[in-house]
Protein backbone atom coordinates (compact mmCIF):
# COMPACT_ATOMS: atom_id res chain seq x y z
CA UNK A 1 0.00 0.00 0.00
CA UNK A 2 2.88 2.27 0.77
CA UNK A 3 4.31 1.67 -2.68
CA UNK A 4 1.04 2.49 -4.30
CA UNK A 5 0.78 5.76 -2.32
CA UNK A 6 4.32 6.75 -3.28
CA UNK A 7 3.55 6.12 -6.92
CA UNK A 8 0.83 8.77 -6.87
CA UNK A 9 1.58 12.34 -7.85
CA UNK A 10 2.19 14.87 -5.07
CA UNK A 11 -1.14 16.50 -5.81
CA UNK A 12 -2.94 13.17 -5.54
CA UNK A 13 -1.11 12.40 -2.30
CA UNK A 14 -2.18 15.74 -0.79
CA UNK A 15 -5.81 15.22 -1.90
CA UNK A 16 -5.80 11.71 -0.45
CA UNK A 17 -4.33 12.96 2.87
CA UNK A 18 -6.91 15.77 3.13
CA UNK A 19 -9.72 13.30 2.35
CA UNK A 20 -8.39 10.93 5.01
CA UNK A 21 -8.25 13.76 7.60
CA UNK A 22 -11.79 14.85 6.76
CA UNK A 23 -13.01 11.26 7.07
CA UNK A 24 -11.38 10.91 10.48
CA UNK A 25 -12.91 14.22 11.59
CA UNK A 26 -16.38 13.10 10.48
CA UNK A 27 -16.00 9.76 12.25
CA UNK A 28 -14.80 11.48 15.44
CA UNK A 29 -17.72 13.94 15.32
CA UNK A 30 -20.19 11.11 14.79
CA UNK A 31 -18.71 9.21 17.75
CA UNK A 32 -18.97 12.26 20.02
CA UNK A 33 -22.47 13.10 18.79
CA UNK A 34 -23.69 9.66 19.61
CA UNK A 35 -22.74 10.06 23.28
CA UNK A 36 -25.64 10.01 25.68
CA UNK A 37 -25.74 13.04 27.93
CA UNK A 38 -28.06 14.18 30.68
CA UNK A 39 -27.99 17.27 32.85
CA UNK A 40 -29.90 18.07 35.99
CA UNK A 41 -30.56 21.60 37.23
CA UNK A 42 -31.05 22.32 40.90
CA UNK A 43 -34.31 23.84 42.09
CA UNK A 44 -33.03 26.55 44.44
CA UNK A 45 -34.42 29.93 45.41
CA UNK A 46 -32.58 32.83 46.98
CA UNK A 47 -32.54 32.84 50.77
CA UNK A 48 -32.83 35.94 52.92
CA UNK A 49 -29.84 37.82 54.25
CA UNK A 50 -29.34 40.43 56.93
CA UNK A 51 -27.10 43.36 56.15
CA UNK A 52 -27.07 47.00 57.14
CA UNK A 53 -25.40 50.32 56.62
CA UNK A 54 -24.74 52.44 59.71
CA UNK A 55 -24.49 56.07 58.68
CA UNK A 56 -22.52 58.22 61.09
CA UNK A 57 -20.17 61.04 60.12
CA UNK A 58 -16.58 60.77 61.31
CA UNK A 59 -16.06 63.27 64.12
CA UNK A 60 -12.63 64.76 64.81
CA UNK A 61 -11.31 67.74 66.71
CA UNK A 62 -11.57 68.78 70.32
CA UNK A 63 -14.46 68.96 72.75
CA UNK A 64 -15.00 70.75 76.05
CA UNK A 65 -18.02 70.93 78.38
CA UNK A 66 -20.98 72.54 76.62
CA UNK A 67 -19.73 71.65 73.09
CA UNK A 68 -21.90 69.69 70.69
CA UNK A 69 -20.51 67.01 68.39
CA UNK A 70 -22.02 65.69 65.15
CA UNK A 71 -23.32 62.32 66.26
CA UNK A 72 -26.46 61.55 64.26
CA UNK A 73 -26.56 57.85 63.40
CA UNK A 74 -29.11 56.16 61.19
CA UNK A 75 -29.44 52.62 59.88
CA UNK A 76 -30.43 51.32 56.44
CA UNK A 77 -31.56 47.72 56.05
CA UNK A 78 -29.58 46.66 52.96
CA UNK A 79 -30.52 43.00 53.37
CA UNK A 80 -33.70 41.15 52.39
CA UNK A 81 -35.22 40.33 55.80
CA UNK A 82 -37.59 42.51 57.80
CA UNK A 83 -35.62 43.74 60.81
CA UNK A 84 -35.68 45.85 63.93
CA UNK A 85 -32.94 48.46 64.25
CA UNK A 86 -30.99 49.41 67.36
CA UNK A 87 -28.21 51.93 68.03
CA UNK A 88 -25.96 51.69 71.07
CA UNK A 89 -24.04 54.77 72.19
CA UNK A 90 -21.13 54.09 74.51
CA UNK A 91 -19.82 57.28 76.08
CA UNK A 92 -17.48 58.20 78.91
CA UNK A 93 -18.86 58.84 82.37
CA UNK A 94 -17.81 61.26 85.08
CA UNK A 95 -18.51 61.80 88.75
CA UNK A 96 -20.60 58.95 90.08
CA UNK A 97 -21.13 57.34 86.67
CA UNK A 98 -23.12 60.06 84.93
CA UNK A 99 -22.90 60.12 81.12
CA UNK A 100 -20.53 62.82 79.86
CA UNK A 101 -22.87 63.65 76.96
CA UNK A 102 -26.55 64.42 76.67
CA UNK A 103 -28.79 64.03 73.66
CA UNK A 104 -32.34 64.57 72.54
CA UNK A 105 -33.65 61.62 70.57
CA UNK A 106 -35.66 62.18 67.41
CA UNK A 107 -39.10 60.81 66.61
CA UNK A 108 -39.31 57.10 65.96
CA UNK A 109 -36.69 56.11 68.55
CA UNK A 110 -37.07 54.93 72.16
CA UNK A 111 -34.53 54.14 74.86
CA UNK A 112 -34.47 50.37 75.48
CA UNK A 113 -31.61 50.16 77.99
CA UNK A 114 -29.11 52.30 79.88
CA UNK A 115 -26.24 51.54 82.21
CA UNK A 116 -22.99 53.27 83.07
CA UNK A 117 -22.66 55.46 79.96
CA UNK A 118 -24.03 52.86 77.55
CA UNK A 119 -27.45 53.74 76.17
CA UNK A 120 -29.26 51.62 73.59
CA UNK A 121 -32.11 52.93 71.49
CA UNK A 122 -34.57 51.01 69.32
CA UNK A 123 -36.39 52.23 66.24
CA UNK A 124 -40.16 51.83 66.59
CA UNK A 125 -40.88 50.66 63.03
CA UNK A 126 -39.91 47.43 61.32
CA UNK A 127 -37.37 48.09 58.57
CA UNK A 128 -38.07 46.29 55.35
CA UNK A 129 -35.40 45.84 52.68
CA UNK A 130 -33.85 49.17 51.61
CA UNK A 131 -35.70 51.17 54.28
CA UNK A 132 -33.87 53.51 56.66
CA UNK A 133 -34.43 54.85 60.12
CA UNK A 134 -34.47 58.53 60.75
CA UNK A 135 -31.42 59.86 62.57
CA UNK A 136 -31.32 58.93 66.25
CA UNK A 137 -30.37 62.47 67.31
CA UNK A 138 -28.98 65.62 65.78
CA UNK A 139 -25.91 65.82 68.03
CA UNK A 140 -24.44 64.94 71.40
CA UNK A 141 -23.58 67.73 73.83
CA UNK A 142 -20.91 67.37 76.46
CA UNK A 143 -22.58 68.17 79.76
CA UNK A 144 -21.40 71.03 81.94
CA UNK A 145 -18.96 69.77 84.53
CA UNK A 146 -16.22 71.19 86.69
CA UNK A 147 -12.65 71.48 85.44
CA UNK A 148 -11.57 68.74 87.84
CA UNK A 149 -14.32 66.42 86.56
CA UNK A 150 -13.31 67.21 82.98
CA UNK A 151 -9.64 66.52 83.76
CA UNK A 152 -10.71 63.22 85.33
CA UNK A 153 -12.18 61.93 82.07
CA UNK A 154 -9.89 59.22 80.71
CA UNK A 155 -11.41 59.62 77.24
CA UNK A 156 -13.92 61.89 75.52
CA UNK A 157 -14.69 59.63 72.55
CA UNK A 158 -18.07 58.11 71.81
CA UNK A 159 -18.60 54.73 70.14
CA UNK A 160 -21.73 54.21 68.03
CA UNK A 161 -22.79 50.65 67.21
CA UNK A 162 -25.73 49.61 65.03
CA UNK A 163 -27.69 46.36 65.26
CA UNK A 164 -30.35 44.63 63.20
CA UNK A 165 -32.59 41.93 64.63
CA UNK A 166 -34.54 39.53 62.42
CA UNK A 167 -38.26 39.99 63.15
CA UNK A 168 -38.86 36.31 62.33
CA UNK A 169 -36.67 35.42 65.31
CA UNK A 170 -37.18 38.35 67.70
CA UNK A 171 -40.69 39.55 66.86
CA UNK A 172 -41.76 43.12 66.17
CA UNK A 173 -41.95 44.55 69.70
CA UNK A 174 -38.79 46.62 70.13
CA UNK A 175 -38.53 46.25 73.93
CA UNK A 176 -39.15 42.49 73.93
CA UNK A 177 -36.65 42.02 71.12
CA UNK A 178 -33.96 44.00 72.95
CA UNK A 179 -34.59 42.10 76.18
CA UNK A 180 -34.05 38.82 74.29
CA UNK A 181 -30.86 40.18 72.69
CA UNK A 182 -29.52 41.59 75.96
CA UNK A 183 -30.37 38.30 77.67
CA UNK A 184 -28.29 36.39 75.13
CA UNK A 185 -31.19 34.71 73.35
Amino acid sequence: MRQRFKSLSKKSQVILMVALMLSLTIVAYAAISSLLTKSVTTNLTKGDVMEMDLSQPVVTGTVTPGDSIAVSPSITNTGTKDCLAFVKIDMPTYGSGSPAYSLTINDGWIKVSESSGVITFGYNDVLQSDESTGTLCDSLTMVEMSASEFKGLADVNVEVTGYLADTAEYGTDINSAWNKIAGGE
